[in-house]
């Protein structure tokens, strides 16, 4: 919320009057004149009270509430679609060692646990870890947590890179 004004007697004593109802104002000069401003957006809603524009602070607080909500769910949504990226690139790295395994005829070096694991990412390739566990649990019948299968996905890859560093 900004006010210009040009007198510099003036812009003081609004100054005063705005801070004097604790609403933060600041001053700036500016080329043709000087200009006070109100960045909180509470206080911009305090002025309109203050001088009487209650239907004017109904449709403000309207607004605001409805950014408030639109930012919170694009935040909500980033944050999925981050996830979501974070699953798809840890199941194509999971997908590649598996593959190096394979072409290298290294599979067989792997215990009966991690060979389930590496089968089960290959037939749910976009799965989470979460996801995966829960099928895996669903499917065989024994349980398996996220970190249990977090572990056999790091027995393959330890095994891939073994073969990558030759």
């Amino acid at each position: 919320m900004e006010f210009l004004i040009d007198n510099s007697e003036e812009v003081v004593f609004i100054q005063k009057l705005l801070n004097s109802y604790s609403l933060n104002a600041k001053l700036l000069s500016r080329d043709k004149g000087f200009m006070i401003y109100i960045k909180e957006a509470d206080k911009k809603s305090d002025f309109l009270r203050i001088i009487g524009a209650i239907k004017a602070v109904l449709y403000y607080e309207e607004i605001r509430v409805y950014r408030d909500a639109k930012n919170k769910t694009n935040r909500l949504n980033n944050c999925e679609q981050a996830n979501r990226d974070r699953v798809l690139q840890t199941a194509m790295d999971q997908l590649n060692y598996i593959k190096i395994l394979e072409e290298n005829f290294a599979v067989e070096l792997l215990d009966d646990k991690t060979k389930e694991a590496l089968e089960y990412r290959k037939k749910y390739q976009e799965a989470s870890l979460k996801e995966l566990s829960e099928i895996i649990s669903l499917e065989t019948g024994k349980k398996i947590t996220k970190s249990g299968l977090n572990h056999r996905f790091r027995k393959i890859k330890e095994l891939a890179l073994k073969f990558l560093d030759n």
